[in-house]
């Protein structure tokens, strides 16, 4: 069986398996009342956490933009306005294809063909980036969250998860402070030079010139993750808030390791979700809902937005 044709089985498995396992605990923890609880009066009284997460949506899409726009600077500067169009496109390619592998190559699509060598360089470096926020961020979840609970880290699975989240965060580091290098190395592979064409990827960027990318993205994953737990209080969850905070943490890290497009992520991040902030708040309709909510908001939104991109420029310069 081909390569393509057996990924493309894995992932329909994902899916199906994750949305099951979605509709299931929704159906086993249905909480009759909750639909109901939707009212005006609740909706009014709750009004300003949706606000709040409208609020902060553009907040997240301009970090994203901002850390775009800084990153290619030396060889292809933009402005703000142009990054975000970027970023909206790169967001509605990553919509089809697995794990938003669409999103650097889209980005990297609208730059000049002279620059496309140095911007994928760069794509991979900000998503890399954003990956190394969300491994910091699971790793503070997964300690708190055994902390916490007093759990001692003991058996097989436990280990092997912390484990091989520590070998991704090294693999994520030495790809985000050792870009320059890893590009060189790449660049001697003769399949590699005939699908540049001959690009050159080497970078004239400053070695300081990652960090600011590192903390821009840890502060774009504070945004969202932010997001997320608006999102559970205005759909009903009145729990602690630090440890909402840390079962976000590990969800959004086990999500990110799943292979699957983006259609079925929010899938994907719910199920997760209804995993870990089920401990706390055992109302899987509710974590649903919240999760849903903030991938149209985030994601779905933006992409629809962002795939017409190519379209209005071509009609400007026709």
């Amino acid at each position: 069986m081909p390569k393509v044709k057996k990924h493309l089985i894995l992932n329909i498995l994902v899916v199906i398996l994750v949305f099951g396992f979605v509709f299931s605990k929704i159906l086993n923890q249905w909480d009759s009342n909750f639909i109901g609880l939707l009212h005006f009066e609740y909706l009014q009284a709750r009004v300003y956490f949706i606000f709040l997460v409208l609020l902060l949506a553009p907040l997240n899409w301009i970090i994203e933009a901002y850390k775009w726009q800084f990153a290619v600077k030396e060889f292809q500067p933009m402005g703000i306005f142009s990054a975000l169009k970027t970023i909206w496109y790169g967001i509605g390619a990553g919509l089809f294809t697995p794990n938003r592998i669409g999103d650097p190559i889209a980005r990297v699509a609208l730059l000049p063909p002279a620059s496309r060598g140095q911007g994928a360089v760069m794509a991979a470096v900000c998503a890399m980036a954003q990956q190394l926020a969300t491994i910091l961020f699971g790793l503070v979840g997964i300690f708190f969250f055994y902390g916490y609970n007093s759990v001692p880290v003991t058996g097989f699975e436990s280990i092997f998860a912390i484990i091989s989240v520590l070998g991704l965060l090294f693999i994520t580091l030495a790809v985000v402070f050792k870009y320059k290098n890893l590009a060189i190395w790449f660049q001697r592979f003769k399949p590699v030079q005939r699908w540049l064409k001959r690009v050159n990827l080497s970078l004239n960027a400053p070695s300081k010139k990652t960090m600011p990318i590192v903390l821009l993205s840890l502060l774009r994953y504070a945004v969202f993750s932010s997001q997320l737990l608006l999102m559970m209080y205005f759909f009903g969850y009145n729990a602690n808030c630090t440890s909402l905070y840390m079962a976000i943490f590990i969800t959004y890290l086990f999500a990110s390791v799943i292979p699957t497009f983006a259609v079925a992520e929010v899938a994907v991040r719910a199920g997760f979700a209804i995993t870990f902030i089920g401990i706390l708040w055992p109302n899987a309709t509710g974590i649903t809902f919240a999760t849903l909510s903030l991938w149209l908001i985030n994601v779905a939104l933006p992409g629809i937005i962002g795939v017409w991109s190519p379209f209005f420029e071509s009609k400007k310069t026709a």
